[in-house]
């Protein structure tokens, strides 16, 4: 194995590593999104739901 083998095999190691980084910071943010979507729709519906209750 030669020296240029080793570090197209780290470069490779690398680009997987900041590859998954990705996946998983866009997993995260879409949970993140999903979570504050919530809260706004279902604060939103208890406020619906106090006023057409009057």
């Amino acid at each position: 194995m030669d020296l240029s083998t080793i570090i197209d095999h780290l470069d490779n190691f690398t680009t997987a590593w900041k590859g998954w980084a990705s996946v998983f910071e866009g997993i995260d943010a879409f949970t993140q999104l999903g979570k504050v979507d919530f809260a706004k729709v279902s604060s939103e519906f208890v406020a619906l739901s106090s006023t057409s209750s009057k």
